[in-house]
């Protein structure tokens, strides 16, 4: 699978689209160009269309890979600078 970019690179708040993984597979969220204030959250959603808080990517932990079946998003931080893609 190639890379895709889920947020471009800023320093604004942003939320990617809906990460629809099916049972069984599995992607690689990671950050690129993060500053050292740089924050990603992993969200999974629940129940009711909430959004749960499931993981935080940084310079210092910029991936971790998510699993189906469940759909993802990742909402960038405001203040610190990255771009955030799935491989």
């Amino acid at each position: 699978m190639a890379a895709a970019e889920l947020i471009a690179s800023g320093a604004t708040a942003a939320t990617s689209s809906d990460i629809e993984l099916a049972d069984g597979n599995s992607i690689i969220v990671a950050v690129e160009g993060a500053d050292d204030r740089a924050e990603v959250a992993i969200e999974l959603k629940g129940t009711g269309s909430n959004w749960i808080s499931v993981r935080m990517l940084s310079r210092s932990e910029p991936a971790w890979s998510v699993v189906g079946p469940a759909t993802y998003r990742a909402r960038r931080v405001a203040g610190g600078t990255c771009g955030v893609f799935s491989a």
